[in-house]
């Protein structure tokens, strides 16, 4: 093996490690990527009828196994897939939420407002709800990658008003976006996740 070659090998493999090394700090450091659960929320957790050899389980058996195949299968769908229609080919009209009218809550009235996605605000019997509450501008726990949200929203974290509870489905990141859970963390004394997840400080 020629000198160069060689070098050149342990190059690459020395950037491998480099990259898987930084990779897996930032899954253990980043707090977007959640932790291990521990203490009384950990015994919560085991003691659920659904969980079972150190996981969650579903009451309908699922395969949840893509196989080898079927990872390959979605990756070359997101590479060489039908790209065009992914994104729209005209501008999305979005209806910005005056600032007036989130200081007053109706009194009787039930009043749903789409955010956009996955995210509700629910006001009911003078109560504000806001469910799945993704207001950021990525579906992805990195500021720089990932799906980018189409249209700007008709509020943001910072200009909601005062609810008296945040509802989160799941941890997926178009239902959950750290960012705005941080923002919103000011606005409402409740949070109601489910059990396996916990909250970020």
């Amino acid at each position: 093996m020629k000198k160069p070659f060689r070098i050149t090998l342990y190059l690459i493999a020395f950037l491998v490690l480099l990259t898987a090394v930084a990779g897996c700090s930032l899954m253990k450091l980043s707090p977007q990527f959640g932790a291990e659960a521990e203490g009384a929320r950990l015994e919560r957790i085991q003691q659920s009828p659904n969980y079972a050899n150190g996981e969650f389980r579903n009451l309908v058996e699922t395969n949840m196994d893509l196989g080898f195949k079927g990872y390959i299968k979605l990756l070359s769908s997101r590479i060489f897939g039908d790209n065009e229609n992914q994104t729209p080919d005209r501008k999305i009209p979005v209806r910005k939420i005056e600032a007036d009218r989130l200081q007053r809550v109706p009194d009787s009235a039930t009043v749903v407002t789409w955010l956009g996605h996955s995210a509700f605000l629910i006001e009911i019997d003078g109560k504000r709800l806001l469910l799945d509450p993704m207001l950021g501008n990525r579906a992805s726990p990195l500021s720089f990658m990932g799906p980018r949200r189409f249209s700007e929203l008709p509020v943001t974290a910072g200009e909601m008003p005062q609810v008296d509870a945040v509802l989160i489905s799941h941890d997926h990141y178009d239902h959950l976006d750290l960012g705005s859970i941080q923002e919103l963390a000011e606005k409402t004394e409740h949070f109601y996740v489910p059990l396996g997840l916990g909250m970020c400080h």
